[in-house]
């Protein structure tokens, strides 16, 4: 059942803002003019094996319809009247590593973090918002649920204190690799390539509220935040 509800506010992150421990593993994905928030799913399934891509059994497609690196794997029979985007279905990630193994591509580089490749929720439960309305997915003690949530008082999260990132390779290890880029770009082993390095830093901010002021102060057309027991993402990209 989709049916739109009349919030206290139309703000996605206002609501996000509101969700308790108690409200776990939480996933949230904008795309355009959309906004989908789900938590407590059904089932999960993750791992480093790309045969556990098998069990999504739905037509895994963009949330966006578009391409994109967040994915939801929406059952065949989605809305198709424009009312929401995402009835139900699958939300998670496909790691970089995890989408070289599915392209059959050999990597040089130490997985020195040993995270899951990938990791998928299954929601059959969520909200969405669009242009200040809200909607919800599911039966009426769903729909209380959210207006429990609704009703909390909106505090004022501490300041989220500055981040020291680190880089992981010195400036003679970035610009030897630079010169490789240029110089495999010029044999024609690559026409495009995305050089990039991680950054490190430490904080013991609460990973939700930090996502949320992130998403204030620089506000993207595509953003995702998931939980999972072994990582939480989060991201803000300009890229459709």
């Amino acid at each position: 059942m989709i049916k739109e509800l009349q919030l206290s506010s139309g703000d996605p992150l206002i609501f996000f803002s509101k969700l308790k421990k108690s409200e776990r593993l939480v996933s949230l994905v904008t795309a355009g003019e959309w906004t989908v928030i789900a938590w407590d799913p059904s089932k999960t399934i993750g791992g480093n094996d790309v045969k556990i891509l098998d069990h999504l059994s739905c037509e895994a497609v963009p949330f966006s319809r578009a391409g994109r690196r967040d994915w939801a794997c929406l059952p065949a029979g989605r809305d198709e009247a424009g009312q929401a985007p995402f009835p139900s279905g699958w939300i998670g990630y496909i790691s970089h590593d995890m989408g070289a193994q599915l392209l059959g591509i050999s990597l040089k580089a130490k997985d020195d973090l040993r995270l899951p490749g990938l990791c998928f929720h299954r929601y059959d439960r969520a909200i969405a918002f669009r242009t200040s309305k809200a909607f919800a997915i599911g039966d009426d003690s769903w729909i209380e649920a959210i207006r429990t949530i609704d009703r909390r008082p909106l505090r004022n999260p501490p300041p989220v204190p500055r981040l020291n990132f680190r880089p992981q390779m010195t400036k003679r290890e970035y610009e030897r690799g630079f010169r490789r880029v240029k110089q495999c770009i010029k044999d024609g082993d690559v026409y495009q390539l995305n050089f990039a390095q991680r950054f490190d830093a430490e904080s013991a901010c609460d990973r939700r509220v930090l996502f949320a002021q992130l998403a204030r102060s620089h506000p993207a057309a595509c953003m995702s935040y998931f939980e999972s027991d072994a990582v939480t993402l989060l991201s803000l990209s300009p890229e459709t």
